[in-house]
Order: structure tokens, then C-alpha cells, then sequence
């Protein structure tokens, strides 16, 4: 049997996994539950067994401590840990039981037999996620025991979907909102290409910020009624979890629905509340304007670019959040573009499954897709840098970050710069890699260090002691997955120094083999 590729969207609240059926289509496959997409939720239910979806979110209020949700907002941080059954977690290993819950589904779906398991996939991430939370979420596949060919940013996936039944060229907006974070992206679509002009957004910010301000907003109202301090209800997490719970529906029913009742109920009152869509709104109202302020900023960077890209042909929203009906209307009150809905569930993940096929044909020899026209084959997927990447240096005695790439540069992308050594004697240089929202270029080292930007760092050795000022030049590659490489080169000498790149926000290869090792013994349902 011919090998198959899937796309898999890795969501902060839901997942889905795609493939591209006989004739050539896109589609999404189904959990155990009969559902398209999966809740991204995790239950420790004992050390060797973790349950994994709707059934984990359903007693998130009873095991509060054992129950892991929105983990996405975690990838690449260094320090985020959890603990359960004596065993240690990072956000790589959590996302990895996702992955699992939604592979191991579809196989059974599919009645796969032995030897057509699903191993080779294209896994999505925010187009605003910096190299750290990319790597980790290529490092989450592996533990899950796949092989990730490509890590395509959400925004791009969503508009492969779109053109599929597109023959215009067209400007558009991905306008992406989803349970834990929001992207735009502007992008030209033309039926030879589909390129990303710029990326905008924010990793912290998503449908769940809506939960908690509703959540808050109920024990406020709870307080005002019984006069239990609403502090009372935040720091017990069973009732925080029930508020969470109880928000999260309240914004599903305001979506078609005017106002909406709920109880509260804690230390043995009950309070009956009402909210209306009004009152919804305006508690939310910060949340949706610094959607609307990180769109503004992608469009007037877009437009500066070139001046083609002024003129937006329509802007899609994307995301299970844009379902709220504040989204779509401010979206169209402020900008005035022709506005509309794309498949927001699943558009993503068919567009990975697309993409997938596209990365398999590129590169798999014998590779033959059936159904696919040779146009979508050959059309060239291109997208931009959506952080700038640059090394510590010292300038007139100070420490300084030089950018070798900038943000919004499309990618491949490369960037180099000579530099010289600080002291005599000195055998080797550590290249600090910092990643940074700043569009100074190669020239103008004059942005000020934040050790907070460090992704990582490489130790470059010289092989011998060499004066102060000896020459070694810095090179930069960023490859078409946004994926960073760095190495140098002796100036003088011409040659080359190889080197690995280390952060303290991924794991060694040592590790994720370690952990995929682990990971094999537990039970995923």
C-alpha cells in the first residue's frame, strides 16, 4: 500500500485530523465520539493510562489538579512543568497524548490494518509562534511516535483550503481566532502560488479570555447576592472550573440566543444569573479591540510592503470563536471588507491534509496522487518570517542585538553579517540567538537586549586562540517550515563552522527519545 500523509490541527481547545480522500478531497475524520473535532484535554487517570478529549473535559471540575487543558499556550516555555503520578510532563509530552487520542481514533475509524498505520503527517501551529513553540510542536509528534515532515503555519493551511475552490487571484485576510490564540495574516493567492505577505497576532489571546471574563463577571454576580467575597470562588478550583465550564457554554448559547440563565453554586448557595448578549459583549469588548488593533497593524504593514496589498479582496474568518456575532460584525464595521465564514473548524486541518499530499509529492519518490489537480501540485506555498532573528553582540561597550532576519521576510530566508571576537586569545564564540519583534536590519544594531527573547544558543570553536576583532561571519538560515539554522564560517581561513543549536525551551534528541520510550507504555483512550 502506497504510503498516506495526514494534516493534523493542534489546537489550544479542539483538534482535528485530515486526509485527502479517493477523489481527491479534503476531509476531516472522525473521533470514537463521532465527532470532528476533539477537545484538547488531557486526564491523568493513573500512571499508566490518560484519557483524552471530551471525556477529560467532562471531569476537569472533579479532578482539577489531574486535568490538563490549553497546553498549546505553553509549547516552548522552559519552565512549564506538571507533575502527575510521580512522572514529570512538559507541554511536548502532554501535546503528544492529544496527538495520539487523534491518530489512534482515525485508525480505527479507517479499520487501518497492520503496517497502514498513520505515521507521516504535517502538524499546523499559530503563524505568530516563535522557533521555540515550533520546535516543540515538531518534538510533540515525535513522542507521539509520527514522523512531522512539515510544521505549516494555521493561517497558510486555512487559505490551501480555500483556493482549493478558488480561481480568481485575490488578496485575503486570514482573520484566526481560536480558543487560546489569534493570527492574521494577509496573503496573495494566485493559481500558481500562495504566498503570505505578513503575519500579525497574539499566542495569549483566544476564545478563552472570553470564558474568563464571563467567569469572573458570575462571581461578581454571586458576591453582589450572597456576599462571599468573589476572591473566595477564584482560588477554589473546583468552583473555578465549574465558572470556566458554565462561561464556556453561556458564549455558545449567546451565539444564537439573546441572554442566556445559569446557576452558580458555591459553599451551599445557588444564585441564579442572567446574561444577556449585551452585557457579553461589553465585558469583552478589550479582548475583540486588540484583535481589531493586531489586524489594523498586519494590514498597514502589508500595504507599506506594496502597495498591491492595500487592496483586500476578502477576509475569512477562521477559528471556532469567530462563531461569537461580535467578531464578524466589528470585523465588518471597522475594515468594511467582503467578510466570511471558512469552514472555522476544519479549514485548517485540510489544508495540513493538502499540504501533506503537496510535501509528499515534492519530495517522495513514486509518490502518485490520485484526484488532486497538477495545478494545486505545483503551486508554490511561500510564507514569511513572523519574528525577527538576530545575535547578541557588543556595540561601543554595550550589549546590543543585531537582527539577521527581519520580520515579515518571506522564507527561505538568509541573512549574514562579519563579526568580530571580543578579546585576545579567545578559541571559540557563543552565538546568542535572539528572536524579537524588531524590524532593524543587519545595519543598525541598536535594539536593547532582552535575555527574555533568548531562543537558544551555539558555540562556535575556532580551533585555535586568535586576536580581538578576528573575523568570523554569522549566517542565518530560515528554512520554509520557519525552522532556524546557524553556523559561521572563518573569514580568513574560509572555513566552515558547524555547530548545534541549544535552548533550554526544547529537549535534546536524547530526551524526546527518552520520552517517546515512555510515552509508548501508556494507555491513550
Amino acid at each position: 500500500m502506497a504510503k498516506q500523509f495526514y494534516g493534523i490541527d493542534l489546537g489550544t481547545t479542539y483538534s482535528c485530523i485530515a486526509r485527502i480522500d479517493e477523489l481527491g478531497k479534503p476531509e476531516v475524520l472522525r473521533n470514537l465520539e463521532g465527532n470532528n473535532t476533539t477537545p484538547s484535554v488531557v486526564f491523568f487517570e493513573s500512571a499508566d493510562s490518560v484519557v483524552v478529549g471530551s471525556a477529560a473535559k467532562e471531569v476537569a471540575v472533579l479532578y482539577p489538579d489531574r486535568v490538563i487543558s490549553t497546553v498549546k499556550r505553553m509549547m516552548g516555555s522552559p519552565d512549564w512543568v506538571t507533575e502527575q503520578h510521580g512522572k514529570e510532563y512538559q507541554a511536548q509530552g502532554i501535546s503528544a497524548f492529544i496527538l495520539r487520542k487523534l491518530v489512534e481514533d482515525a485508525s480505527n475509524n479507517l479499520k487501518l490494518k497492520a503496517g497502514e498505520e498513520i505515521k507521516d503527517v504535517v502538524i499546523t501551529c499559530p503563524a505568530y509562534f516563535g522557533l521555540p513553540e515550533r520546535m516543540a510542536t515538531e518534538q510533540a509528534g515525535t513522542i507521539a511516535g509520527l514522523n512531522v515532515h512539515y510544521i505549516i503555519p494555521e493561517p497558510t493551511a486555512a487559505a490551501i483550503a480555500y483556493s482549493m475552490d478558488e480561481s480568481e487571484n485575490q488578496t485575503i485576510v486570514v482573520y484566526d481566532l481560536g480558543g487560546g490564540t489569534f493570527d492574521v495574516t494577509v496573503l496573495r493567492v494566485e493559481d500558481k502560488s500562495i504566498d503570505a505577505v505578513c503575519v500579525n497576532g497574539d499566542d495569549r489571546l483566544g476564545g478563552k479570555n472570553w470564558d474568563e471574563k464571563v467567569a469572573q463577571w458570575l462571581a461578581h454576580q454571586f458576591s453582589d447576592e450572597t456576599g462571599v467575597s468573589a476572591d473566595d470562588l477564584f482560588e477554589d478550583m473546583e468552583t473555578w472550573q465549574e465558572l470556566l465550564k458554565t462561561a464556556e457554554e453561556a458564549k455558545i448559547r449567546l451565539s444564537v440566543r439573546e441572554s442566556v440563565s445559569r446557576t452558580v453554586v458555591h459553599g451551599g448557595n445557588r444564585v441564579a444569573v442572567t446574561l444577556t448578549r449585551e452585557t457579553f459583549d461589553e465585558l469583552t469588548l478589550p479582548l475583540l479591540e486588540r484583535t481589531l488593533s493586531l489586524t489594523q497593524e498586519c494590514l498597514e504593514d502589508a500595504a507599506a510592503k506594496n502597495e498591491k496589498y492595500a487592496r483586500i479582496d476578502k477576509l475569512l474568518l477562521v477559528g471556532g470563536s469567530t462563531f461569537m456575532p461580535q467578531v464578524k460584525n466589528a470585523v465588518k464595521d471597522k475594515f468594511g471588507f467582503d467578510v466570511s465564514f471558512h469552514e472555522p473548524n476544519e479549514a485548517v486541518a485540510k489544508g495540513a491534509a493538502l499540504m501533506a499530499l503537496k510535501y509528499a509529492f515534492e519530495r517522495e519518490s513514486g509518490f502518485s496522487p490520485s484526484g488532486v489537480s497538477q495545478d494545486f501540485l505545483d503551486k508554490k506555498i511561500r510564507n514569511v518570517a513572523a519574528k525577527s532573528f538576530g545575535v547578541v553582540i557588543v556595540d561601543k561597550g554595550e550589549l546590543r542585538v543585531n537582527n539577521l532576519i527581519v520580520k515579515n521576510s518571506a522564507v527561505p530566508a538568509k541573512g549574514e553579517k562579519s563579526f568580530g571576537t571580543a578579546e585576545d586569545g579567545q578559541t571559540g564564540v557563543r552565538v546568542r540567538c535572539i528572536e524579537n519583534e524588531h524590524t532593524h536590519g543587519p545595519n543598525d544594531p541598536t535594539i536593547d537586549l532582552d535575555l527574555d527573547q533568548q531562543i537558544g544558543e551555539v558555540p562556535l570553536e575556532l580551533g585555535r586562540p586568535v586576536h580581538k576583532g578576528y573575523p568570523v561571519v554569522i549566517r542565518f538560515r530560515l528554512r520554509e517550515d520557519v525552522m532556524l539554522e546557524v553556523s559561521a564560517k572563518d573569514a580568513k581561513t574560509g572555513r566552515e563552522i558547524t555547530a548545534e543549536f541549544k535552548s533550554s525551551a526544547i529537549l535534546t534528541p536524547e530526551e524526546v527519545e527518552k520520552k517517546k520510550e515512555h510515552h509508548a507504555g501508556i494507555t491513550v483512550s
